[in-house]
């Protein structure tokens, strides 16, 4: 369905599907506390939904014509639910704040790197909340180092708003774009990251889906 734009601005907009049969959804062993976590939780490395539709794919744009269009600083949140990061994917703009919380009974902690290197690593019993400014630009991986080894979450910090991550049907949608030609990369955990040139016009929505390889 069509978004609502601004006179100035674009649209870019589609469906990231994944290319093959569907595979059947996977668990992860889990081999401490295990009165409370259970035996497994559910792989959240590689979602397939309804038509093939991805989800978990950030898709970001780059370009020239994209500086200077900054918003003020947002803020998301990382959480403990069920021995498991959540959300397991997310984006935000640099300069946003991170409240890093724990809403499970045991204790946790986040180790993010951003490559190779410690960006925070805070411990979290239920009772603490810790705040956090993304101030780098990348993919900040986030694991639990409490022997939670099946636990991960992944952060794409860009330095524009110009991101979206998809649903789970694999849709996605960025509004409010510059008119101009950009790169729109799509990146995936399991599946890689690739990239496409696209042209965005004021007032228009631009389509755009892509099939990722397995």
């Amino acid at each position: 369905m069509p978004h609502r734009l601004a006179d100035n601005t674009g649209a870019l907009a589609g469906t990231l599907r994944f290319a093959g049969s569907p595979p059947r959804p996977g668990v992860l062993r889990v081999y401490k506390e295990r009165t409370f976590c259970g035996s497994s939780v559910p792989d959240q490395s590689l979602v397939v939904g309804h038509e093939g539709g991805l989800k978990n794919v950030v898709v970001t744009l780059s370009g020239a014509g994209l500086e200077g269009h900054a918003r003020p600083p947002g803020a998301i949140q990382l959480d403990n639910v069920g021995c498991r990061f959540a959300p397991h994917v997310q984006a935000a703009q640099v300069g946003s704040t991170l409240l890093l919380l724990n809403s499970d009974p045991i204790l946790h902690d986040a180790h993010a790197r951003l490559g190779p290197r410690t960006v925070f690593n805070d411990g979290l019993p239920w009772w603490r909340r810790v705040m956090r400014t993304l101030d780098r630009p990348g993919l900040l991986k986030i694991i639990c180092e409490l022997h939670h080894a099946w636990m991960s979450a992944y952060i794409v910090v860009s330095p524009n708003p110009f991101f979206a991550v998809t649903d789970s049907r694999g849709r996605y949608v960025i509004e409010d774009i510059p008119p101009g030609a950009y790169e729109a990369r799509f990146w995936h955990e399991r599946l890689g990251e690739t990239s496409r040139r696209v042209v965005v016009k004021a007032g228009e929505e631009r389509q755009m889906d892509v099939l990722l390889p397995p």
